[in-house]
């Protein structure tokens, strides 16, 4: 949990730095960080299909319900009362490098899966 609160409290810091208006960056936090769990589920959903652990979702509704109930949960259990902010972290390179590897991974391991998932769809 320390790792995630760390990961907030980037993302956090990232658009304190950034934004001129202030009165987003919850907002943005949530958005952010929820896009990125997402992202990671949807891999672990598209590995279990793959696999044919799991069916596959009828349609996308089901990933937007998903999408939205895990930003609200996320809103109010992580991000709402900033305790994330509470932790006496420091912004420094080395984790810095540590986000950012993060989302590299994310995005390089999402492509990767998706197309091997597409390739398998069309040579059905």
């Amino acid at each position: 949990m320390k790792a995630y609160n760390y990961f907030l409290f980037r993302i956090y810091m990232f658009y304190k730095d950034t934004m001129k208006e202030k009165d987003f960056l919850i907002l943005a936090t949530s958005v952010v960080s929820t896009l990125v769990i997402l992202i990671n589920l949807l891999t672990l959903y598209y590995i279990f299909v793959f696999l044919k652990i799991i069916p596959q979702i009828p349609n996308k509704y089901y990933t937007i319900f998903v999408g939205v109930l895990l930003c609200l949960l996320n809103y109010r259990f992580m991000i709402k009362n900033k305790n994330f902010l509470n932790y006496n972290f420091n912004k420094d390179k080395k984790g810095g490098y540590f986000i950012i590897s993060i989302f590299i991974l994310t995005v390089i391991l999402f492509i990767t899966i998706a197309n091997i998932y597409r390739a398998r769809v069309f040579n059905l």
